[in-house]
């Protein structure tokens, strides 16, 4: 654990930061066009799973892959492979944005840099999530509910953590502002 704050305190610098935010919006903007042109543009409209806040069922899996079909889970999993640097680019970028912010609130106690662990939990999930989808891929039309029911959890766990991860820096990113402010 310490060498991972060790790790982030070296490379926390706001030039990584502006590069990992760039790469971030570069790579979703790349999923959210290849996913359009390649797929739903050939094989039809449809949502892609990890995007899903709520989750999904062994129902909506099932209709999404027999909807685009053996052909069209082959051209998903092309562009999948992007979504395996995705959660890798982002979590990382967010361990700066965090650790930049507690230097700058001069936050320097254990409990309190831990913080930065919540980004890689984001990342984790992810690449669970990522994992557990990929099998049912490649193992279509033979799915199993049970993994599918996994996965869904473990997107919803994802969001979850990215969601609080996105506060936390919002927060600090005020109290920045705050005593900034306090000082004029």
């Amino acid at each position: 654990m310490t060498r991972v704050l060790d790790t982030i305190e070296k490379i926390s610098r706001p030039k990584h930061l502006i590069l990992g935010g760039l790469v971030s919006i570069i790579i979703a903007i790349m999923l959210g066009y290849l996913t359009q042109i390649m797929i739903n543009d050939v094989y039809g409209d449809f949502v892609i799973l990890d995007t899903r806040l709520g989750g999904y069922s062994f129902t909506d899996i099932q209709a999404t892959f027999d909807g685009i079909g053996i052909e069209g889970l082959g051209v998903w999993l092309q562009i999948y492979a992007l979504d395996f640097l995705f959660p890798f680019v982002y979590s990382v970028s967010m361990m700066i944005g965090i650790n930049l912010e507690l230097n700058k609130l001069e936050f320097s106690a254990k409990k309190i840099r831990l913080l930065v662990f919540l980004p890689l939990a984001a990342g984790i999930t992810d690449y669970t999530e990522n994992i557990l989808l990929l099998s049912q891929i490649l193992s279509y039309p033979n799915l199993s509910a049970f993994v599918i029911a996994i996965a869904s959890v473990v997107t919803q766990l994802k969001w979850v953590l990215v969601l609080v991860s996105f506060s936390v820096i919002v927060f600090l990113l005020i109290l920045i502002v705050f005593r900034s402010v306090k000082k004029i």
